[in-house]
């Protein structure tokens, strides 16, 4: 798994269980692949068991430790059955990524009426997939990883969610509900040292190739880079160069929101499209 990493690389996820939803093809399953090439140790979720267990049989292939679970992250009930057989066969999910999204498993069935000509049939496929997986799966994994003292939830999200999509109202209602999810949940979790950020897809070029080949990567190859050293914490964002480190002691004594108003992200010049969730243990710009 070596060809997702170069020599000056630091990051290092082994001892993480990360959950990627979604991940039986596609960005999931990149981003499963990333994980995995950085020593987590990963569930590829799918709502089709063969694409779920391909991928994770690839990554295994390649030297990592993955399993293939389906579920239909819609289901709450199918959702906490799955993280325990993750939290049984690797351990608890100390990384979570909520990719899974768009119409859900079978868009063909959703309807292309104009949002004053549809109906709740027609919305239920977006909220399902894009909120309430989202709900769902975070509420699983969050006891685990107080339980750890340590996590990171990140959700894939899109500018829909930000600046709205025409013709595509109701899924950008609901990336905005859960980057708002996401957004309460770092407020609320920092305290345990558990991050909760926002990722989107974003394209790279591959230098020495003229620029020719472009490779589709999520933010939440970058979000997960943390370092642990003996009393101090360090996030690495890869996107900007940026190396920051807190010492957890100069964190114990202060309000949420004074931490929050602290640990913001300074401006970016030029500015970036994609916002970071401040919270009160970590920086990613």
């Amino acid at each position: 798994m070596s060809e997702h990493r170069s020599p000056t690389d630091m990051l290092d996820l082994s001892g993480h269980v990360a959950l990627v939803t979604g991940a039986g093809q596609g960005v999931g399953a990149t981003t499963a692949h990333y994980l995995a090439a950085y020593g987590a140790a990963v569930a590829v979720n799918d709502f089709v068991l063969e694409r779920a267990e391909a991928v994770a049989a690839e990554i295994r292939d390649s030297g990592g430790h993955a399993i293939g679970v389906q579920a239909d992250v819609t289901a709450f009930d199918a959702v906490m059955t799955m993280t325990a057989r993750v939290a049984d066969e690797l351990g608890p999910a100390t990384v979570l990524v909520n990719n899974a999204g768009n119409a859900g498993a079978d868009p063909r069935a959703v309807g292309h009426n104009p949002f004053w000509e549809s109906d709740p049939a027609d919305w239920e496929p977006f909220l399902a997939v894009n909120l309430d997986g989202v709900l769902f799966c975070c509420r699983a994994v969050i006891p685990g990883m107080i339980e750890a003292g340590r996590g990171r939830l990140i959700t894939i999200i899109s500018d829909a969610g930000r600046v709205g999509e025409a013709r595509l109202e109701v899924y950008s209602a609901a990336k905005a509900g859960a980057a708002g999810l996401m957004r309460g949940l770092a407020r609320s979790l920092g305290r345990h040292h558990i991050t909760s950020q926002l990722g989107r897809h974003r394209l790279h070029q591959h230098a020495g190739d003229g620029g020719r080949s472009r490779q589709r990567r999520t933010d939440a190859e970058d979000a997960v880079e943390l370092h642990d050293t003996p009393g101090r914490r360090t996030v690495r964002s890869c996107r900007h160069g940026h190396l920051s480190g807190l010492r957890r002691g100069e964190l114990d004594h202060r309000s949420d929101l004074s931490r929050q108003r602290r640990l913001q992200c300074q401006p970016v010049n030029p500015p970036v499209r994609t916002r970071s969730v401040p919270n009160d243990t970590a920086i990613t710009c």
